[in-house]
């Protein structure tokens, strides 16, 4: 399950002659290496089609420093499920934050979060999420973007304790 960081697996596949050009220039143009650009374009292909979705709670900034508060959160059935979008760092993530509902997970947006008055979103700096496994994130910048499937609120997070 994905707590705080990936585990690395190597992958080695052979692409015919005519794409290593392409290949090339898109990986020129994106500034990283050939390799980088294709686990980017894996990672996001497997991400659009299945994305994995964390459970995840929010505690206040201080309760989030207790280690009981933590562990006590987690008996709660989650509230919010997260789904990795980019690495930014080793120690930076940016999720999409989902629900659960009855026909399975739904995107929140913020019009959907201003429009409920959720807690943690109208104080977000103020609350920390929490993790499956007890990882400790602190949201630094929610945006919403669009991705080709409609809205979402995207967090991006820096871990605070693993």
């Amino acid at each position: 399950m994905y707590d705080y960081c990936m585990e690395d697996l190597l992958v080695q596949f052979r692409i015919p002659r005519v794409y290593g050009p392409r290949l090339r220039v898109a990986a020129n143009v994106a500034g990283i290496s050939a390799t980088a650009w294709l686990r980017q374009v894996v990672m996001r292909r497997l991400d659009q089609e299945n994305p994995i979705a964390v459970r995840a709670w929010t505690l206040p900034e201080k309760a989030a420093n207790r280690h009981a508060s933590v562990r006590d959160v987690q008996r709660q059935l989650p509230k919010l499920f997260l789904a990795p979008v980019e690495q930014v760092s080793a120690t930076q993530r940016t999720f999409q934050v989902f629900r659960k509902e009855e026909g399975g997970m739904r995107r929140w947006t913020v019009s959907e979060l201003r429009a409920h008055d959720v807690d943690w979103f109208a104080d977000l700096p103020g609350y920390r999420f929490v993790l499956a496994g007890g990882s400790v994130w602190r949201p630094v910048v929610p945006m919403e973007m669009d991705r080709g499937d409609g809205p979402a609120l995207e967090v991006t997070m820096q871990l605070e304790k693993p």
